[in-house]
């Protein structure tokens, strides 16, 4: 199909730029029609880079076209040349802002352009933001008056800066917002309808304003020191972004009707670019508060989880010192006896000796209760620890005719833990399993993976604990058997340190006390899972692993 600039006669209607009424001889005249209407016209732009070689295409049309008006080839040359420049230039903007989200890079890529010589090359450009219901200055680019724009201008010159060359001097575009500042903090706006400059935003697209056709708006020139001044605005769907302001304050060109729709669709390209840097800006602080606010959360957690400690600490300390009391008193009170009487009396001896036992279990006891309050946690196989719990219990409680049978997952299991949490949990219900069975029999210990947790189970053939009984064996003091009451609960504060727990089952027939901790990782390790279903088994008298698999 021929393309319209390459025809001699147009018929009425075919250009849009002509008016048939009063342009009528620029139909039948393609020099003419070249001269005023084709190099300016957009479509010519585009037919000529969709070319194959577009500039030699060009250089080629002239000549033919325009006779040997030399002076007018190459007027025409050297906007075609600009033309395909500011193409270029465009084509790089246009990338840049499509992949930046830092709004202050976006705005700074697209003010270069607007006043670099390679893009629009205006002298000055504005850009003003909505936030809430007012339109604010942001940034602002160019020369302040004639002296710093000779100045800024002879550098660029001497340097030899394209605008790739032009975003890369960041300090600059800082330094101009400094320059700028006073003026930036007085462009305030309402976007009240009512007022003059929204009447501009709302028509959506590019205006020209001087004092003739927008006297409301003079004091807005007088401020830039401008008598006209193009008004861009920047919308995102039915949000108004906010606009950018254009002025040639030094050159005082005017504003050509075609580059001023080419405005246009640059601006479409611009809000859409900083309403997604706006958009994502709003993500980040969204963002850093939930972050500040999950932070501030796990504080709470900690004062709450201290202080409960705290007060835990003083209610058992309370207890213990009481509890603490009275055997110490018994010796004392037995022991002045001994003293007065200067008789050994084997009954008074066993007494102190029982008492005194009752205060060491009471000491470990607290002890072990303190270790729950401030734990040393490290990495380590939980196999490994539970394995020895039970060798140190082996050696220190009074087993009688009771034999110990450890089965252990045949994988590593890697927990953050304190080994002494663990020991305290093995050694009370190795003790609770042994005062359960007071004829003898065997205590079962596993260890082993299920799901997403490490199951800990220590199991008894005594004669259970009654049903009324259950809910209060985990409460502080409370004893059937004259112990201190202490065990159960430590062992549940010892759980609950790793976000674990603990649970029974019990029947006539035994007891299963399982205790579970969650297996996370939480920077503190990776966590290794078994299995699930191979054992390595002992007894007493066979030692640790003595390479039986099965259960």
């Amino acid at each position: 199909m021929e393309k319209c600039w390459l025809k001699s006669v147009l018929e009425r209607g075919e250009c849009p730029n002509i008016d048939p009424d009063t342009e009528a001889h620029l139909l039948n005249d393609p020099k003419a029609r070249m001269r005023e209407k084709c190099v300016e016209c957009p479509k010519l732009m585009v037919d000529l880079v969709s070319c194959e070689a577009p500039h030699q295409v060009a250089m080629e049309l002239l000549p033919r076209v325009m006779g040997e008006d030399q002076g007018e080839i190459q007027h025409l040359k050297e906007r075609l040349n600009q033309g395909r420049r500011r193409i270029k230039a465009l084509s790089e903007v246009t990338s840049l802002i499509r992949d930046s989200t830092n709004l202050d890079e976006i705005i700074y890529t697209l003010l270069t352009y607007l006043t670099a010589g390679d893009g629009f090359g205006y002298n000055r450009a504005w850009v003003l933001l909505a936030e809430e219901d007012t339109l604010k200055g942001y940034w602002a680019i160019g020369p302040r008056d004639h002296r710093e724009a000779i100045e800024i201008w002879r550098c660029i010159e001497e340097e030899g800066c394209s605008i790739r060359g032009l975003l890369q001097r960041k300090d600059t575009f800082l330094r101009d917002k400094e320059k700028f500042r006073p003026i930036l903090e007085r462009l305030l706006f309402s976007l009240d309808p009512r007022e003059p400059l929204m009447r501009f935003l709302e028509a959506r697209r590019a205006t020209l304003v001087d004092r003739d056709t927008c006297p409301e708006l003079a004091s807005l020139l007088d401020l830039l020191s401008v008598k006209t001044l193009l008004v861009l605005p920047l919308w995102s769907g039915e949000a108004l972004l906010g606009c950018i302001l254009v002025d040639n304050v030094v050159t005082c060109d005017p504003f050509h009707p075609v580059e001023v729709r080419a405005l246009e669709t640059f601006a479409v390209q611009a809000a859409l670019a900083i309403d997604r840097a706006r958009l994502y800006r709003q993500l980040e602080e969204k963002i850093r508060e939930l972050e500040r606010s999950s932070w501030e959360k796990e504080c709470r957690h900690e004062s709450i989880t201290k202080l409960e400690k705290m007060s835990a600490v003083g209610t058992i300390t309370s207890k213990m010192a009481h509890e603490i009391r009275n055997p110490v008193t018994a010796i004392g009170g037995l022991a002045n006896y001994l003293l007065k009487t200067g008789k050994s009396d084997e009954r008074v001896l066993r007494t102190i000796v029982e008492e005194s036992k009752r205060l060491e279990e009471l000491v470990r006891d607290l002890i072990s209760f303190a270790d729950t309050i401030c734990p040393s946690k490290t990495l380590l196989d939980l196999r490994m620890v539970v394995k020895k719990a039970v060798q140190e219990a082996e050696e220190a409680l009074e087993k009688g005719n009771h034999t110990f049978r450890l089965f252990l997952d045949g994988e590593p299991i890697m927990l953050q833990v304190d080994p002494r949490h663990i020991r305290t949990i093995v050694w009370h219900l190795l003790k609770n399993a042994i005062d359960a069975m007071p004829g003898g029999g065997e205590i079962k210990v596993s260890l082993k993976m299920e799901g997403d947790k490490a199951l800990l189970e220590v199991e008894d053939r005594g004669n259970g604990i009654p049903s009324q009984m259950i809910d209060k064996v985990t409460r502080p003091f409370f004893s059937t058997k004259g112990g201190t009451g202490m065990g159960l609960p430590i062992c549940v504060s010892a759980a609950k340190e790793y976000g674990g727990g603990l649970k029974f089952s019990s029947s006539p027939q035994g007891t299963v006390v399982r205790v579970w901790l969650p297996l996370r990782d939480k920077g503190e390790g990776k966590v290794e899972k078994g299995q699930g279903n191979r054992y390595r088994s002992w007894k007493e008298g066979e030692g640790i692993f003595p390479g039986v698999e099965g259960r």
